[in-house]
């Protein structure tokens, strides 16, 4: 199965898919429940800078220099199996995390809150406790905090946090 996503998503669609065995679902039934879900798995974070971004060549040293000037943060998601911009942020660590997780929350209204990844790169615990406090504050059953891997850190750089979950609730 493809699922156009990276580690978190898979894990969450893995973790959907067991939950099917555990019901006795057989296999082709399996696979189309998974499959049927993946659209709706999301994938998004905020990065403390873009410097990862354009060292990696995603974005130019104009975006760069202007991001950087303005000290903005921009939420990067996961849009058909690629990176994308959405929204911006700006302030300080505490208050961009807070807003961003309301932002997400506001933006997809149909959040499976029975489990959501927690992602983060080098962002101290207290930062991360903003983060799961307001997800726990809007009904989040399982929030499971992860160290972002190889890839987001490769990509996003250090100082990003970033939740995996799925809007499909009640399609």
């Amino acid at each position: 199965i493809d699922t156009l996503t990276i580690s978190g998503g898979i894990a969450l669609l893995a973790i959907y898919a067991r939950s099917l065995i555990e019901k006795g679902e057989d296999s082709k039934t399996i696979i189309e429940k998974v499959e049927k879900r993946i659209p709706y798995v999301k994938v998004t974070s905020v990065l403390h800078s873009i410097d990862y971004l354009y060292k990696g060549g995603r974005c130019s040293a104009l975006a760069r220099f202007g991001v950087n000037l303005f000290k903005i943060r921009p939420e990067i998601i996961m849009k058909d199996g690629n990176m994308a911009s959405k929204k911006l942020y700006r302030g300080k660590d505490a208050v961009v995390v807070k807003k961003y997780c309301l932002d997400v929350l506001e933006d997809y209204k149909n959040i499976d809150k029975s489990i959501v990844f927690l992602a983060s790169a080098a962002y101290p615990d207290e930062i991360i406790d903003i983060a799961e406090e307001t997800l726990k504050s809007h009904d989040f059953k399982k929030i499971i905090r992860i160290k972002a891997g190889s890839t987001i850190s490769a990509y996003c750089g250090d100082k990003t946090i970033g939740m995996f979950f799925i809007d499909d609730f009640g399609i």
